[in-house]
């Protein structure tokens, strides 16, 4: 299932998509899949390698995308790949040994405590909102509100 000098083709792509459905999967899930498959086999020079991917990870990295974003991707091409090798489209499996990054590692999601500027920015906003959150007790901002004022004199 390979052509171009060891590039994967798109001809299989058809046939994962039949597995996801077959396995009950929803069509946004398999459209997601299918497109984030799709995109790293389209970038150019790629083949399913783990230096490959690499790359293609690191260019997402330096686009900005996100720790999740970026395994999500290496998720869905490395299930790809072990795909291809249990229909025996591949040989072997080169993403088998690739890791997910830490999310930790994401320097956007360190966090740190609110000011009491921004706290009082929050709970500004919160009490003055119409939206009501929760799934079991719909809670309104003017509610949340009360509960970070409760919290916030806790710290």
């Amino acid at each position: 299932c390979r052509s171009d000098g060891g590039r994967p083709t798109l001809a299989s792509l058809p046939r994962s998509t039949q597995l996801l459905k077959d396995r009950g999967r929803c069509p946004a899930h398999i459209t997601s899949v299918i497109r984030s498959i799709q995109a790293v086999l389209e970038v150019p020079g790629f083949a399913i390698s783990e230096s490959s991917m690499m790359r293609v990870l690191g260019t997402m990295r330096g686009n900005g995308r996100s720790v999740a974003t970026r395994n999500q991707y290496l998720r869905q091409v490395k299930s790809f790949s072990a795909w291809m090798v249990r229909r025996r489209y591949a040989a072997y499996d080169d993403l088998s040994d690739a890791y997910l990054e830490r999310r930790d590692s994401d320097p956007r999601l360190t966090r740190t405590a609110l000011t009491e500027k921004q706290l009082a920015a929050l709970i500004t906003t919160t009490e003055a909102s119409p939206w009501s959150w929760g799934m079991y007790a719909r809670i309104s901002g003017k509610d949340r509100a009360e509960i970070y004022r409760a919290l916030a004199c806790r710290l």
